[in-house]
């Protein structure tokens, strides 16, 4: 191969190298992902000192704040979202639906009438 491309064998070795994936490291990371990924979450937090949290701007404050919230929500077995607003929206459009389509009455009697023509 490497004489094809007109390189050394060395340096071809090198080349395909980059392509090939460490499977064992990749297995030992999803092996240990979430221990590797909270570890990071930890050194992440650790660094966000006081002085850069209050150079952020409100808008961002108030994202980073409700996305914290979130997830500490989530670690807790909380909802992350107004169960009772949705329940309200779906009510109100059951009465909606039910407003527009009145029901039918049960002791509604029908009569048929054949025309002449059959």
């Amino acid at each position: 191969m490497a004489e094809a491309v007109g390189c050394t064998v060395g340096n071809a070795g090198n080349q395909i190298s980059r392509y090939i994936t460490d499977f064992e490291g990749v297995n030992d990371y999803r092996e240990n992902r979430s221990s590797i990924l909270a570890d990071k979450q930890r050194i992440l937090i650790k660094s966000i000192t006081d002085a850069e949290v209050k150079e952020m701007n409100v808008r961002d404050r108030v994202v980073a704040f409700g996305i914290l919230y979130d997830k500490e929500r989530l670690e807790n077995g909380q909802s992350t979202q107004n169960v009772a607003s949705l329940h309200s929206i779906a009510d109100r459009a059951i009465k909606a639906v039910s407003a527009a389509n009145p029901p039918v009455k049960d002791n509604v009697e029908i009569d048929t009438v054949q025309s002449s023509n059959e």
